[in-house]
């Protein structure tokens, strides 16, 4: 059996999972793979360069994930991970915490306008919608559209038109329309503004089971203010008033997937 060491592993599974927990592989990848538990929770056990997450048990080296075919069952015992040929123990790994805003800051208005200009300079050199049909872009613009307007006014009718547009819009393990929706509920984080129980509540009522089921997790997760890593950076640095750090962190996001981290970015800093 091969065994692999958890650099770190997400607050939320440490301490909301039980010590016994059967799983079964929904998708395996060259650094990611994705779980789901008896309960309908997500996991994902991801190479160190993918980084935390808030579902993910993150690998203190890189590793072959061989024999982790999607349909294989394994098991939680509380400090390890059991997949048929592999076991990955989480006994000495640091518990990391996606809870975006966990400790109060003041986000200066100045950095809200670094941010939107990285995040327009990003978009302007590599569009998103260069790698998707006309009719799918449109109908993302106008998801957009209906969420600014939702973040202007606290319009839930408006937020909930946008979920409805945007939910499973596009193809992918998360489609285009739900890393939009990530990003908008990423900036009311960023924000301080955002209440999680009415996000929780009215988004993922308009969001359960129209898409994948690990997007529906990220965007469940989004809802509470559970992030991965880089908009844990991208607070930090908003908080500072750090423009080389703001735009280094945004282009972290960026990096992520085919386009899932720019169309994050799009939805949470819109063009005006």
């Amino acid at each position: 059996m091969s065994l692999f060491l958890a650099g770190s592993i997400s607050r939320y599974l440490h301490e909301s999972t039980p010590n016994s927990l059967a799983l079964r592989v929904l998708s395996r990848h060259r650094r990611v793979v994705n779980l789901m538990d008896e309960k309908g929770g997500m996991w994902a056990v991801v190479h160190p360069d993918v980084g935390n997450g808030p579902f993910h048990i993150v690998l203190a080296d890189a590793a072959s994930f061989d024999g982790w075919e999607p349909g294989a069952t394994g098991r939680w015992d509380g400090r390890a991970l059991m997949i048929r040929n592999g076991q990955v123990d989480a006994t000495a790994a640091r518990v990391w915490d996606p809870f975006l805003a966990r400790t109060p800051m003041i986000i200066p208005d100045r950095s809200w306008e670094l941010a939107r200009a990285c995040a327009s300079a990003i978009l302007a050199a590599s569009p998103p919608q260069a790698e998707m049909d006309a009719r799918t872009w449109a109908r993302l613009q106008e998801g957009v559209i209906r969420l600014g307007k939702a973040r202007r006014t606290g319009d839930e009718t408006a937020l909930l038109d946008a979920a409805g547009l945007l939910a499973g819009l596009g193809p992918g393990l998360t489609p285009a329309g739900d890393d939009v929706l990530l990003g908008w509920l990423a900036r009311a984080w960023l924000g301080n503004n955002m209440d999680g129980t009415w996000a929780a509540g009215r988004l993922m009522d308009a969001v359960e089971g129209r898409t994948t089921r690990v997007s529906e997790a990220w965007l469940g997760h989004a809802a509470a203010g559970r992030f991965a890593e880089p908009w844990h950076d991208l607070r930090s640095a908003l908080a500072r008033a750090d423009g080389e750090a703001i735009c280094r962190t945004m282009s972290r996001i960026a990096s992520i997937g085919a386009t899932s981290g720019r169309l994050a970015l799009l939805g949470a800093f819109p063009s005006p």
